[in-house]
């Protein structure tokens, strides 16, 4: 007898990819305020992101601090973000499903192995995977 299997995606399927790219304008925040002493820094990110600016977010916000926008800061950015601890949960359906599901769940999801493995560990996700690809 077959078992059915249900496979998921991760980002905007079991929690709101916004979420996490708040999560992640927050903690390149608190680096920018330790180094820089600047403390806006999220609300400058969270503003492109809002006006659909997507893969020069810190540049545009490095801009409207006036701090130069070197590739060296910049990856610095990326790597704090890509391995921030996420503060993001479930969207609110998720949890109540994945308690009532009786079969076997798989989870498969791209993008960097840190980033990923961090939202998974964040959201607890591992208390109902069988099965998890990053």
């Amino acid at each position: 007898m077959n078992t059915p299997l249900l496979v998921f995606d991760l980002d905007d399927t079991l929690y709101l990819e916004r979420d996490y790219a708040f999560s992640g304008f927050r903690a390149v925040s608190a680096w920018i305020n330790e180094h820089y002493r600047i403390a806006s820094f999220a609300k400058l990110c969270i503003d492109e992101f809002e006006r659909g600016v997507r893969g020069r977010i810190f540049d545009r916000a490095l801009e409207r601090v006036e701090l130069p926008s070197s590739q060296e800061i910049i990856q610095q950015l990326v790597n704090v973000y890509r391995n921030h601890v996420p503060d993001i949960e479930l969207a609110n359906d998720v949890e109540p499903f994945l308690n009532k599901w009786p079969y076997p769940l798989g989870l498969i999801t791209d993008g960097p192995l840190p980033s990923q493995s961090n939202k998974v560990l964040a959201s607890q996700l591992n208390r109902w995977f069988d099965c998890c690809l990053l």
